[in-house]
């Protein structure tokens, strides 16, 4: 292998890498979703974490892009049996990373529509109710529930 489709192979290595990198952090988001209640800190620390993920594989995409320019070869790369083994690999892991991350937002979903019947329910029975505020007044029926903050 010369020079340059050694670059190419270290490429698709650290694509491999960073693929592995988001099913591990997939894996933890589904774990997570899939709990009974969800830690919301967490969630949006794996959120930053797969956003990494995805811009560190972006970069060595288009590192990827040029190296074929040079090379004068595109994927899948028939011509050289590890790149287009490595290749493949790359491809049957990112469909995988793609059922993974369809099934972690049906969960996500899931929890949002749960959230969302919960204040339904707690705004209506709030409406219903005479309710007293923190300063021991009684609030008009229909007001939201809690305060609002400014940040």
């Amino acid at each position: 292998m010369t020079g340059s489709a050694m670059n190419m192979f270290d490429t698709l290595a650290r694509m491999q890498d960073a693929l592995q990198q988001l099913d591990e952090i997939l894996a933890q988001e589904q774990q997570e979703l899939s709990a009974g209640r969800v830690n919301a800190a967490f969630l949006h620390r794996l959120t930053e974490n797969k956003n990494e993920q995805l811009s560190i594989l972006s970069h060595f995409d288009h590192q990827r892009l040029q190296l074929e320019q040079q090379l004068s070869i595109s994927a899948p790369y028939e011509q050289h049996a590890e790149l287009n083994a490595t290749w493949m690999a790359i491809h049957q892991k990112t469909r995988h990373l793609s059922e993974s991350n369809h099934r972690n937002g049906l969960l996500l979903d899931q929890h949002l529509n749960n959230t969302q019947a919960a204040m339904s329910f707690l705004e209506k029975q709030a409406s219903q109710q005479t309710v007293y505020g923190p300063d021991g007044q009684q609030q008009r029926p229909g007001s939201r529930l809690g305060r609002k903050f400014g940040v």
